[in-house]
């Protein structure tokens, strides 16, 4: 829980309600299991969080584990080690050219969030269903659309010498 005071007087009502509204959204971040999990990580390996405040995008959105279905709010989540990404040639991360991790999301949710460019997305799954249906095709398995699930693995990278933040799928 946090207190949020201020000297001026006549800002306590404001004080008293953003005080409200952070400990709100850090209920609603459930920070404390996050934080939990990142310990429990430390202490046999890497513990790592990612922090930050989604991209502001319109689509179809619900609450749930994937950045993409949060647009313009706070977040404090766990990574796993296995999808974290970090530049291989150097061993201090000051020195990294590049961080970042993995993220599983539908192909829906991606080409409706706004934030990718359809037509390469829509490439991107032209080429996925073919592939997907062939190998199985081969392996003498049904090929119909609905035993597949569409996701793709969007790939988001920080620049730290440019500053810049890089999704691809």
């Amino acid at each position: 829980s946090v207190v949020i005071t201020s000297p001026d007087p006549s800002l306590d009502g404001f004080a008293r309600m953003f005080t409200l509204r952070v400990n709100r959204e850090i209920q609603r971040m459930n920070i404390r299991k996050t934080v939990r999990d990142v310990a429990t990580d430390a202490m046999f390996g890497p513990g790592i969080f990612l922090t930050g405040i989604s991209a502001d995008a319109q689509g179809p959105y619900s609450e749930s584990d994937s950045l993409l279905e949060r647009p313009g709010r706070p977040y404090c989540v766990r990574l796993d080690y296995d999808g974290f990404v970090r530049d291989p040639t150097v061993s201090e991360v000051e020195n990294c050219a590049m961080l970042g991790y993995r993220e599983r999301a539908t192909y829906y949710r991606a080409l409706h969030s706004g934030l990718y460019d359809r037509a390469e997305l829509k490439r991107l799954q032209e080429y996925h269903d073919t592939t997907k249906r062939q190998g199985a095709k081969e392996q003498g398995k049904d090929t119909s659309v609905a035993h597949y699930v569409d996701e793709l693995e969007l790939l988001h990278l920080w620049l730290p010498r440019t500053g810049e933040l890089v999704t691809m799928p």
